[in-house]
């Protein structure tokens, strides 16, 4: 069980350094289309009974503009996804 907990552990220490400090392009799940410029937060959240954990990113920090990307953009969890159990 430690073990599984270290890699999840791992896996959220290297998503939150990737994102600490720095401006996004936060895409909107209404409208993949449409971004805002902030932070992310990041929540991390390890069962131990499960040995199953959850990362959540949010942003509440966004600017109130919203900006009009490409149709097809690439994201970040489609090419770098970690896929944890």
């Amino acid at each position: 069980m430690l073990g599984r907990r270290a890699y999840y552990d791992n896996l959220v220490t290297d998503v939150v350094n990737l994102f600490a400090g720095r401006l996004c392009q936060v895409i909107l799940s209404e409208n993949p289309t449409l971004y805002a410029v902030g932070t992310l937060e990041a929540e991390p959240n390890y069962d131990p009974k499960t040995g199953k954990g959850q990362l959540v990113l949010s942003c509440t920090d966004g600017d109130a503009f919203l900006y009009r990307g490409r149709k097809h953009r690439d994201r970040l969890w489609e090419r770098n996804s970690h896929a944890y159990e």
